[in-house]
């Protein structure tokens, strides 16, 4: 069980709360299941930035969901 995942909040210049999320990428449940912070840091977001490999950006894209419905390629 993670108790602290790697999720920094910091405010922008203008007061803008905002996150950056550090990951592992393997496949592993232990690392693909989101801590609850992280779910809910996602859910107040308004916009989502993601690192993708080139390669993989039309697939990833059009896998991401917002909470709102928004798709990561609106």
């Amino acid at each position: 069980e993670v108790e602290r995942p790697f999720l920094w909040k910091f405010r922008s210049p203008a007061g803008t709360e905002q996150y950056l999320l550090g990951t592992i990428h393997v496949p592993d449940d232990r690392v693909l299941k989101l801590h609850e912070r992280i779910d809910a840091a996602l859910d107040r977001a308004d916009s989502l930035f993601v690192e993708v490999a080139p390669a993989d950006q039309p697939r990833q894209l059009a896998a991401i969901t917002m909470a709102d419905g928004r798709k990561g390629a609106d």
